[in-house]
C-alpha cells in the first residue's frame, strides 16, 4: 500500500463528514465541526511529510475536501441566522 493511501482515506472521510454535515445544517440540526480542525490539520502535516512525488498524486482529493469546506465555510452564516430566527425559512 502507498504511503499516501491512508491520508488519502483519511480525506474522504472529512469530504463526507463535510457533506453530511452541510444536510444536517440544512435540516436545521446542530453540528459540531470541532473535529475538523484537528483532523485536517493532521492531514496537512501527514501530506507534508511524504515525498513531493507522492504528496502531489493526493492533490485531487486535496482539492475535493477544500471545495466542500469552501461551500460549508460559504453556507455556514445562512445555518446561524436561521438557527437563531434571523432569516426567514425558504
Amino acid at each position: 500500500m502507498s504511503t499516501a493511501q491512508p491520508i488519502r482515506q483519511a480525506c474522504e472521510k472529512m469530504t463526507s463528514l463535510v457533506h453530511t454535515a452541510r444536510r444536517l445544517l440544512h435540516d436545521g440540526r446542530r453540528v459540531d465541526l470541532s473535529i475538523l480542525t484537528d483532523r485536517i490539520g493532521e492531514i496537512c502535516m501527514d501530506v507534508a511529510r511524504l515525498p513531493e512525488r507522492e504528496a502531489r498524486t493526493l492533490v485531487p482529493i486535496l482539492e475535493r475536501l477544500q471545495d466542500a469546506l469552501d461551500t460549508l465555510t460559504h453556507e455556514l452564516p445562512t445555518f446561524v441566522k436561521d438557527q437563531h430566527g434571523l432569516m426567514p425559512k425558504a
